[in-house]
């Protein structure tokens, strides 16, 4: 110590910084003294998991089998029980709120009797409590002007596009909703596709359009299930890694329950107008929330984006996205990006698109900086689905090359490629 106050500043700093230095450097593999490890942190070699160890394939297997092991598991508690699963991580019936919006979430709506709302709104306006806001004060004006958004003549109600603001208004089980349900019928089919009130997540369905042709890529995704006791897991690809999903067959439907939407004024002792409200508006693919089926009794799509949305925390996770992240998701698979304008041989492009070796799947995004609503016919900020290229004799008798792709709302079409 006494040598050191004999030593310049400068000295000291030299001194500090040589004893990190050698002239044999080696990797450094802990940040803390190996005695640490021996009482508060495990062995470094401990730290490495067994996952990590596994090739691609590997991983997926034991992705796989954990997710058919928790099935099994639950399916036991289930029949022991004799309850129907309930997955305390995503309940949509007992925490609807934190799996719609659960990053963002503040505070759960308020509901209440229409007119009792329509007085109060009419109270604060006449107090001048908005401002100079002269519309006629609905819900949807209310809350724009909340969240300090402009307010005008030609504004709709519709915020889709600004913001994903859900409003299911029921949660039922499948067997509630479906008359006959299965979950899947005649296979899988970019056909089955409906997109639902989270009109962003198109990317996603498109994504699932995309690859649900491939019965091998779906089977690989549907993992294990047992109706019966409502549980469903499912495997994705994530941050590196397989993960399971498993949830259970509550789903979000439009329309609230008979007795919410009458008020309860109506005297129905036969529970007929009931069952007739039912059958009209809580019955099949068309009541569901989100995406469904276009067959009223399938299942499978509605399942698979719950499962999405869980292991990305809520259903607003998943509004907005690219076609190719989707695909990495449920596949494993490395995505490529491409702009057709910066192709450099196209005879080359047009083999793979051809995929007759199945090596590949392919998405569509159409993004026009500019702003167009469409270009060569597409929709612009809309993702699609490419289902098959092939080649075909024009009127001209000359060959031409087309592309089968599918809009999310179904709607296929024919264009040429080049």
């Amino acid at each position: 110590m006494a040598n050191n106050k004999l030593k310049a500043p400068q000295d000291l700093i030299g001194d500090f910084w040589d004893r990190f230095v050698t002239k044999t450097p080696g990797k450094v593999t802990a940040i803390f003294p190996n005695s640490l490890y021996a009482t508060l942190l495990p062995r470094p070699q401990a730290q490495d998991s067994a996952a990590s160890k596994k090739n691609f394939g590997e991983g997926y297997e034991a992705a796989a089998n954990e997710c058919r092991t928790k099935v099994a598991r639950i399916v036991r508690d289930c029949m022991r029980t004799n309850t129907k699963f309930t997955d305390p991580d995503f309940d949509l019936r007992g925490n609807g709120g934190d799996c719609l919006v659960g990053l963002t979430w503040s505070s759960p709506t308020v509901r209440a009797n229409p007119q009792d709302v329509e007085g109060a709104l009419g109270t604060l306006q006449a107090n001048k409590v908005f401002g100079d806001v002269t519309l006629p004060m609905d819900i949807s004006v209310l809350r724009k002007v909340l969240a300090g958004k402009p307010v005008d003549d030609d504004d709709d109600d519709d915020d889709s596009g600004e913001s994903f603001d859900p409003d299911p208004r029921s949660v039922h089980r499948v067997d509630w909703v479906y008359e006959d349900p299965q979950f899947e019928v005649d296979g899988f089919s970019s056909s089955d596709i409906m997109q639902g009130a989270n009109s962003s997540d198109c990317w996603w369905l498109s994504a699932v359009a995309t690859i649900c042709h491939r019965r091998e890529l779906m089977d690989k995704i549907c993992v294990a299930r047992n109706e019966a006791c409502g549980v469903y897991g499912f495997v994705f690809y994530r941050d590196g890694g397989w993960i399971t999903s498993i949830v259970d067959d509550n789903l979000f439907l439009t329309r609230p329950d008979f007795g919410a939407a009458v008020g309860g004024d109506l005297h129905d002792p036969s529970n007929s107008e009931m069952r007739k409200y039912r059958k009209a508006y809580q019955t099949g693919s068309d009541a569901l929330y989100f995406a469904a089926c276009r067959e009223k009794n399938e299942t499978w799509l509605p399942l698979l984006e719950k499962a999405y949305a869980k292991v990305h925390g809520d259903y607003n996770a998943i509004w907005g996205g690219w076609v190719g992240e989707g695909v990495e998701d449920m596949t494993g698979g490395v995505n490529s990006e491409m702009v057709l304008e910066d192709v450099l041989f196209k005879d080359n492009l047009w083999k793979e698109l051809l995929n007759e070796e199945k090596h590949f799947v392919f998405g569509l995004d159409i993004l026009d900086q500019s702003g167009v609503n469409a270009k060569n016919g597409l929709a612009n900020a809309h993702a699609y689905s490419l289902l098959e290229a092939r080649d075909a004799a024009g009127e001209d008798g000359k060959r031409v090359r087309l592309v089968k792709i599918r809009y999310v709302s179904l709607r296929r079409s024919m264009i040429r490629l080049f």
